[in-house]
């Protein structure tokens, strides 16, 4: 598996800075982190600030690649009672249009990838919610987003809670139901690892279940403690966990890019993403040296014993990369 790095433009801004302006500032960042070949953009705000080809010339010129836009519908008032779901008809419109418009833009940046994260699309109270009219809106809205441009990856990325407290894509099952419902082929699962961890689920075992159904399409890294969005640094809370992800990644030889979604709050932004590259670069390292044929037989039984001693074994042997 070869290991390519993409960062979310947030990773170059303070937590809750959404600042227009400082975007191409952010892209230039990007450029500080060695390794980093490839950065997310986000429609409306990054195609608001510089139109398409002008962004597609600007992130050239730095030596990066757009690899996938993400559609927002958590920052705008008018999506506060749900974007795909909305009660109002015409609201619902505009949030598929708004998606149209990202694929759009992919189109226009050769990435053909856009991400949408429904995160308004739920409820808060008991009787708020009409679920099986609300799901079938969800999911009308999403299956015409991914019809409009076949070309065009339409990845699905779940959150469990927030901005809605009940998400209904909110772990791998709800987002791999709405894949089927929606009956296309240009769609994808991108798992976000804070977001899986607030779920409660093993990263290694959701990415599994989205290549059982051949829709495993992008990670998002970063980490944390599981009862937030965190976006701390990958691989900085959950080292055995990101490197059995690792090892599984490399074991099935994924081919998609490994994209930093990172808050850095206090730190600063170009070392955050450096150290979130490095540390998955050593847990890699790790991952790929681990005798296979003993991890097979220790798993045949299930010996949490010695995969505890066999995880000891390989990290004690490790050597920082560069060293």
């Amino acid at each position: 598996m070869e290991l390519l790095f993409s960062s979310g433009l947030n990773a170059f801004g303070r937590r809750g800075d959404h600042s227009r302006g400082s975007m191409e500032e952010k892209i230039v960042n990007a450029t500080q982190v060695h390794g980093l070949t490839g950065v997310e953009v986000n429609t409306p705000e990054h195609v608001t600030a510089m139109p398409a080809l002008g962004l597609k010339k600007f992130v050239a010129d730095q030596g990066l690649a757009v690899t996938c836009v993400n559609p927002r519908f958590d920052r705008d008032p008018l999506w506060a009672r749900g974007a795909f779901s909305h009660p109002d008809g015409p609201t619902r419109q505009k949030a598929v249009d708004a998606a149209k418009f990202a694929v759009d833009t992919a189109a226009a940046l050769d990435c053909n990838h856009i991400c949408i994260w429904p995160g308004t699309d739920g409820f808060d109270y008991p009787f708020q919610q009409d679920y099986e009219r609300a799901w079938d809106q969800l999911v009308d809205g999403l299956r015409q987003v991914a019809q409009y441009n076949p070309s065009v990856q339409v990845d699905l990325e779940y959150k469990i809670w927030e901005p809605r407290r009940f998400s209904f894509l909110r772990d791998i099952g709800t987002t791999l139901e709405a894949i089927r419902d929606c009956g296309v082929g240009n769609m994808g699962v991108t798992l976000d690892y804070a977001h899986v961890l607030m779920a409660k689920e093993n990263i290694a075992c959701s990415a599994a279940l989205a290549r059982r159904n051949q829709v495993l399409s992008n990670i998002h890294l970063n980490d944390g403690y599981g009862e937030a969005d965190d976006g701390y640094m990958a691989g900085s809370t959950h080292l055995v966990e990101t490197m059995e992800l690792l090892q599984y990644l490399h074991a099935v030889d994924y081919g998609g890019w490994l994209t930093f979604d990172l808050f850095p709050t206090h730190e600063d932004p170009v070392q955050f993403c450096q150290n979130s590259i490095d540390n998955v670069r050593w847990l890699h390292q790790l991952a790929i040296s681990i005798d296979l044929e003993e991890l097979a037989q220790l798993r045949a039984t299930m010996d949490a014993n010695g995969v505890q001693r066999l995880v000891r074994q390989t990290m004690s042997q490790s050597v920082l990369p560069g060293q």
